[in-house]
């Protein structure tokens, strides 16, 4: 909903408050809450984010990982 998305990019603009590129991919991607024992099943080479809580994410043996905002990781934005 509106309200769940105003409330993320707010705690993102706080948790990231130097203008990070990736603040506004919230509202390109799907908003999906999952509560304890959910899981969620991607395709390879689907964009994804996970932003709060733990998870485990399994998936096969790759150096391929861009990461374009929302970490405090190298970003590769060119």
């Amino acid at each position: 909903s509106y309200n769940e998305l105003s409330n993320l990019f707010q705690r993102l603009n706080k948790q990231f408050p130097n203008g990070d590129v990736g603040l506004f991919s919230i509202y390109f991607f799907n908003y999906i809450i999952l509560n304890p024992g959910e899981a969620i099943l991607l395709k390879a080479n689907i964009p994804h984010a996970y932003l709060h809580g733990q998870c485990i994410e399994c998936m096969a043996c790759s150096d391929n990982v861009v990461r374009a905002g929302l970490t405090p990781k190298f970003k590769d934005i060119s």
